[in-house]
């Protein structure tokens, strides 16, 4: 079974790329593994306990302007979702139909989760479109940015992944790249 880890920066496309992946291959959520790991009164009460709330969009606010809060956060959540996608992946290896796994992963090679994956595939946009984006989503520029400067620069990424998907256009145009990503993995699979 070969793991293909997407990854890309905050609003570069990623979620919308795994959906047009998820219509022929297995895939792991990571977002939703985080969503649903959020919703469990363990996990919220060691974050109660480590931050004093746990509202969401706080968190949020308090991950993006603080690294050390940030790192914190990621002690308490990350091996969780290693381990949710572990327990995934063993799952579709008994699966003898699945080839090809792609796993969302936001912070795959800064996590070192790339060395689990067959292939890696960046998600990248322009920094542009990325503000326009998250403006879209109700963030101020000044959020954007500081969401945006949160994270590794999409160059660092670029730099070590084997495949990019550039979503600058159309979702059209989009749809179109991925498709010739989803072919050649196919095609892949029929000549191994």
């Amino acid at each position: 079974m070969w793991i293909l880890g997407l990854t890309g920066n905050i609003a570069s496309g990623k979620s919308t790329v795994l959906r047009l992946f998820s219509k022929y291959f297995s895939v792991i959520d990571s977002d939703q593994i985080v969503k649903k790991l959020y919703e469990n009164s363990k996990i919220q009460k060691q974050i109660l306990q480590k931050f004093g709330f746990t509202s969401k969009p706080k968190l949020a606010d308090l991950i993006f302007s603080n690294k050390t809060a940030r790192k914190q956060l990621e002690q308490i959540v990350h091996p969780l979702v290693f381990k949710e996608i572990q327990k995934q992946l063993q799952t579709f290896r008994k699966q003898k139909k699945v080839f090809l796994v792609v796993v969302d992963v936001p912070l795959l090679f800064e996590t070192k989760f790339e060395k689990k994956c067959t292939w890696t595939l960046v998600v990248a946009s322009t920094r542009k479109l990325q503000i326009q984006r998250l403006q879209k989503q109700g963030y101020s520029k000044q959020e954007a940015l500081q969401r945006m400067q949160a994270q590794k620069k999409q160059e660092w990424k670029l730099n070590q992944t084997d495949f990019v998907v550039w979503n600058t256009k159309s979702k059209k145009v989009l749809a179109t790249e991925v498709n010739k990503w989803i072919s050649f993995f196919i095609g892949l699979y029929y000549v191994c």
